[in-house]
Parts: C-alpha cells; structure tokens; sequence
C-alpha cells in the first residue's frame, strides 16, 4: 500500500471509531455493512464519512461508498480522488456542513422514535 492509502485508512478509522459505541475495535478487513448494528449503523457510517472528507478535504461521489466492500478496498477506491481544490474549500466545506446537519436531523429523529 502508498503511504497516502495509509494515512487515508488511519485517518478514516479513527473517524469512524470516534462514531462508533461500539466494544470492539472496527474491521478494516471485514465488509463494512457486515459490522452494522445498533450501535453503529448506515446513518452512523455515513455520518463519520462525511466528517472524513471534510477532515481529508475528498469529495467522495456517494456512487463510490460501497458498504460491501472493507474499509480498506472504499479506501484504495477513493486514493486516486483528487483533493478539492483550495479556490473551492468554503462551498465544499458549506455543502459537507450541510450534509452533517441533515444526518445528524434523521439520527435525532431515530432517536425520538425509539423513546415513544
């Protein structure tokens, strides 16, 4: 693997560790929807991914994020992204605040739901 693969994978890992409720540490070799559950799900999944590529300044097409694939197999896909370009940072970052902020609605939403 290049050291850009790496430092993608760590970077994306301790993103969705810093999501996850889970026990045990996340599986970079395992297929991600596999490790779904209560405690880390799809909206949590993408939620962490969306921290990512702000964190990373990638703008990952959401045709690209296959929860069937490990982490390492997403990320090996999306190395060759280009990062965005500094002229374009204040819309990408507005767009990706956005995104947040809608998730972040639909998981209060599941919230309230399981508390009626």
């Amino acid at each position: 693997m290049t050291a850009r693969i790496d430092t993608l994978l760590e970077d994306f890992l301790q993103t969705i560790e810093s999501e996850s409720m889970k026990d045990e540490p996340f599986n970079i070799d395992k297929p991600i929807k596999e490790q779904f559950d209560v405690d880390f799900d799809e909206l949590d999944f993408r939620f962490a991914t969306v921290k990512f590529e702000k964190m990373s300044f990638l703008d990952i097409p959401v045709a690209m994020i296959d929860t069937s694939l490990s982490l390492r197999e997403l990320v090996t896909k999306i190395a060759d992204l280009p990062k965005v370009p500094k002229s374009a940072v204040p819309t990408f970052l507005r767009k990706k605040d956005a995104i947040i902020a809608e998730l972040a609605r639909k998981m209060a939403a599941g919230f309230g739901s399981m508390f009626k």
